[in-house]
């Protein structure tokens, strides 16, 4: 699925995320859109969906924590840590027990992984040319749809639950040798969807597809979500934001995946400060 009609219905698909508006309204805004022309926000005002106030307050929430990631960015020098950080991993992919799919999770909520998972996804394909296939399952919190402009209709619960055909649910990025396959329509008990027999083959599957797969999951915290999926991994990367995040919830989140037999790749230390103007990022 290409990324030019995906970027069309990002703006309802927020909105859906958001919970005022339904797939089912979005469907038909997008068909009466096309029939008068026009912007996809004034025909849900005029439909009645949506208020114009509503729409201008989502969006700017909405968008101000999920900025499009750029590929040009990968050559600024705040993201030479993600540079360091796929060295480390490249070893581990051609190690005796070669690693070929990685979950990035955190302990708890808003500590940056869906970031970086986009980037380290967009430089690991980018060095090593490899076939990789960055999957969104932070199925409560999906945001890597909006790291990349895309569309979550058609997605991870999608090929689960009513069985869409990988292909159609795959998309495209401006990254060569990159897809996404976003985390899909809303479903309503995601742990047992990720603890299925179904997850469990389709993983098998995409790892006979692509050469690395890279999962955005949810937090460990309070949810049991990324527990499962850790057991379908080769290992795990865990995020901690810099003067955030207390020492002892980041024990907690490493003896809970030491506990599954998770295997622990390494850490992302996130939004540390330095002295040195430029480097504040990361």
């Amino acid at each position: 699925m290409k990324n030019d009609s995906s970027k069309k219905d990002l703006i309802g698909q927020i909105l859906i995320n958001a919970g005022f508006i339904t797939h089912e309204q979005l469907m038909y805004a997008l068909k009466e859109r096309e029939k008068s022309g026009g912007r996809l926000g004034e025909t849900l005002v005029r439909l009645g969906y949506i208020s114009a106030q509503t729409i201008a307050t989502v969006l700017k929430k909405q968008l101000a924590s999920s900025l499009l990631v750029n590929h040009k960015m990968l050559e600024s020098p705040e993201f030479s840590e993600f540079y360091r950080l796929q060295t480390s991993i490249k070893m581990a992919l051609f190690s005796d027990d070669p690693i070929r799919s990685i979950m990035v999770t955190s302990a708890v909520p808003a500590e940056g992984k869906s970031f970086s998972v986009s980037y380290l996804a967009m430089i690991m394909t980018s060095l090593m040319n490899k076939r990789t296939l960055l999957i969104d399952a932070d199925l409560r919190r999906p945001s890597i749809h909006l790291k990349f402009g895309l569309s979550l209709i058609h997605g991870l619960t999608d090929v689960l639950v009513d069985n869409k055909k990988i292909d159609e649910c795959l998309h495209d990025t401006e990254q060569e040798n990159l897809k996404v396959l976003t985390s899909g329509s809303r479903c309503t008990n995601t742990t047992a969807l990720l603890g299925s027999q179904k997850m469990k083959n389709l993983v098998g599957e995409l790892k006979e597809r692509f050469d690395l797969l890279i999962f955005d999951s949810s937090p460990l915290y309070p949810l049991a979500d990324s527990v499962l999926l850790s057991s379908y991994v080769d290992g795990t990367i865990l995020v901690i934001k810099a003067g955030a995040t207390r020492r002892g919830i980041v024990q907690r989140a490493v003896n809970t995946l030491k506990d599954t037999k998770g295997k622990i790749l390494g850490t992302i230390l996130n939004q540390v400060e330095y002295d040195v103007p430029k480097y504040d990022y990361y």
